[in-house]
């Protein structure tokens, strides 16, 4: 049982066996894409590679590879990242107001002081500094998302699957070694 490519009003698919097909419809005798997502080129009567769905494939593991090394850097989780956001403002605010004794308006702080047996001062200048610490992180992780992204963009509409993949795998390298 191989495939064969039928048309029908809604354009070409493939069926499972030469027993599902309807004598009534045209036959093209194809044995179905070698890649899951090849296209039937109509005008060729073959299938054709579909460059630009692999290269959105490839983009698409790129950004989930960053994903994945921030996560080995920050907690993922709903509103996280705003929450380390909030805190690093308020540690900022905190320390140029001159570090006051009054933490009222900075409950973010005070509940990191209190988590950790810290001081306000103490526990503002830990956020602030590993704030400072992840940022350099996360622009290395940037930089390796947008080049990949980029490379990926660069390679002509006419790139080989093997191309894109091994383009993909060098930028999923180097975001899995940060």
């Amino acid at each position: 049982m191989g495939y064969a490519v039928m048309k029908d009003g809604s354009g070409f698919y493939a069926v499972a066996s030469s027993n599902d097909i309807d004598p009534n419809t045209q036959d093209y005798s194809e044995v179905g894409p070698t890649r899951p997502d090849d296209v039937w080129d109509t005008t060729s009567q073959s299938w054709k590679f579909n460059a630009p769905k692999a290269k959105g494939d490839a983009k698409t593991e790129i950004d989930l590879a960053a994903g994945n090394a921030s996560s080995r850097y920050i907690t993922v989780g709903q509103g996280q990242e705003w929450r380390y956001l909030l805190k690093a403002k308020q540690a900022d605010d905190y320390k140029a107001a001159g570090y006051p004794s009054d933490t009222t308006g900075y409950p973010m702080v005070q509940a990191e002081a209190d988590a950790t047996g810290q001081t306000p001062t103490a526990a503002a200048d830990n956020i602030i500094a590993t704030r400072d610490q992840r940022l350099s992180v996360a622009a290395q992780i940037e930089k390796a998302r947008i080049s990949g992204k980029a490379a990926i963009d660069a390679l002509s509409s006419s790139a080989t699957l093997s191309k894109i993949n091994g383009t993909r795998d060098t930028y999923v390298s180097q975001l899995n070694a940060i």
